[in-house]
């Protein structure tokens, strides 16, 4: 049996023929009934699929809030420790078999006055609202940017 991409080839090639045979027609005809039962197959297929990608989905947002709840309690434990060597005044521990050390942060910089800042260090960026750029567009014309089809889609109900 053919795939669904080869019946779709042979069915633009005979459709593509000016005068087609008595054969031809009767092969065309056999193609137009069996692609629709093909796409069928297929639809039938991605139908079946669904319910799986969409219980892995479910496990995957099980196992993110598994691992947040562990990076949160690493985030919590490790502030405790800090705060306990802090408040005791304790920079460097031997703990067993592990060395724990505070150390100081490199310097960051903190912005007190935006307005005092000199030009060479500020940044801008740009970017395009498209989505009110569409809605000009729609009607009339905007120097710079035109609509285009983006193609075809296929949905499935």
């Amino acid at each position: 049996m053919s795939s669904t991409y080869e019946l779709a080839n042979e069915l633009a090639f005979l459709m593509d023929i000016d005068e087609p045979t008595e054969e031809q027609e009767q092969q065309l005809d056999n193609l137009v009934m069996a692609l629709p039962d093909k796409i069928e197959g297929c639809c039938k297929y991605l139908a079946n699929i669904q319910p799986t990608i969409e219980g892995f989905k479910a496990e995957e947002k099980r196992l993110s809030d598994k691992r947040k709840v562990l990076e949160n309690k690493v985030t919590r434990f490790k502030h405790y420790i800090q705060s306990s060597m802090e408040i005791a005044g304790m920079y460097d521990v031997e703990a067993g078999t592990f060395t724990v050390k505070l150390q100081q942060n490199p310097k960051s910089v903190k912005v007190i006055d935006e307005t005092l800042i000199p030009i060479d260090y500020i940044v801008t960026s740009t970017s395009i609202d498209k989505k009110s750029l569409k809605e000009a567009l729609k009607s009339g014309e905007v120097a710079g940017a035109i609509l285009e089809s983006s193609g075809l889609s296929l949905r499935i109900k």
